[in-house]
């Protein structure tokens, strides 16, 4: 599954897929070794990452306040209502590895009421297809595996995401995520208990989140925005997360990448260090507030000089490069 070329000390892999074994085997063969310390879990971290998607919601209810016209106001929420969405997604992420506690009945509590119900999911629902995604990262057995091929089939990029803007992928993602997701599945479910006993009155976390964007809504006078959120729920950000993927994991899923990313794509392709995804997949118990501080003694350690391959400047310069022409 690994190929090695070159001399000791400077070697370069290609793989066949990049199954989260093969990544480990690449990692042992280059000699790093991750420093002590870092699995060390921070509350600091977690209450500040949790405040972060209704800091987003309270600036977009702050604005509705002000005497900016309309159309600005609606704008303006949009974009705050995808960064505080991108963020809650990221947070159910970061739970389906145990994120706000390492009881995993108080973290899927946690995660259903202050994560997962203000963007209408489940944690339970989301690990099933994750644990799925991080068994078979890169092979045809992989439920998130997305292709360019995809999007070729759309018709191109433009109309890939017109799709989702105009909410044709909604039925594809209730199927994914709450209607019929074991037989979305099929043979690539991952039996256990943490996905597959549901807790009791678990879609509670649903309704009293929905039930308080609602109250804060209505409290600030901005109703209206609430099928703002909504729209973006079901529209812009799972499209983010599928272009996100189709950039983390290139080609035809033979790479798990790292991307730099600009500040505003650390905010609306990969908030909370989630860029740094090659490391996630080498670690996955990793606290995500720890995933910088690994990029930064992978490059220290002359790993991404090696192979170069597994780092990428940019989301949006990764998805351009599928939309160039190949080289005569």
């Amino acid at each position: 599954m690994v190929d090695s070329n070159g001399s000791d000390g400077d070697a370069h892999f290609e793989f066949e897929r990049t199954r989260d074994g093969d990544l480990h085997a690449a990692i042992k063969q280059d000699g790093f070794r991750l420093p002590k310390g870092l699995l060390q879990r921070s509350v600091g971290h977690v209450v500040l990452s949790g405040a972060r998607p209704f800091l987003y919601i309270g600036a977009a209810i702050g604005l509705a306040g002000t005497g900016v016209p309309w159309p600005l106001k609606l704008a303006g929420a949009l974009l705050l209502f995808l960064a505080a969405q991108r963020a809650f997604l990221t947070l159910v992420h970061d739970a389906s590895h145990k994120l706000y506690s390492p009881d995993r009945a108080t973290n899927d509590l946690l995660a259903d009421f202050f994560a997962a119900g203000f963007i209408g999911m489940l944690l339970r629902k989301y690990r099933k297809i994750h644990l799925a995604h991080h068994a078979a990262n890169g092979s045809a057995d992989d439920p998130e595996f997305f292709g360019y091929e995809v999007v070729t089939r759309a018709g191109g990029m433009g109309r890939f995401i017109l799709r989702y803007a105009l909410g044709f992928e909604v039925l594809y993602l209730l199927r994914k995520y709450h209607l019929g997701q074991d037989q979305y599945l099929g043979s690539k479910r991952i039996r256990k208990g943490s996905v597959d006993q549901p807790r009791r009155f678990e879609k509670l976390g649903i309704v009293t989140s929905q039930l308080a964007l609602i109250g804060a809504f209505w409290a600030g006078s901005c109703l209206v925005l609430y099928p703002v959120w909504l729209y973006v729920a079901m529209t812009w950000s799972p499209l983010l997360s599928r272009l996100r993927f189709l950039a983390e994991h290139p080609g035809h899923g033979q790479l798990t990448k790292s991307t730099e990313g600009s500040w505003w794509e650390r905010i609306y392709f990969a908030p909370y260090h989630f860029n740094f995804h090659l490391e996630h997949h080498l670690w996955p118990s990793l606290p995500p507030y720890r995933l910088g501080r690994v990029h930064a003694e992978l490059a220290r350690s002359g790993f991404f000089e090696r192979n170069p391959s597994f780092l990428a400047r940019s989301f949006v310069q990764t998805l351009a490069e599928y939309e160039r022409p190949p080289a005569a």
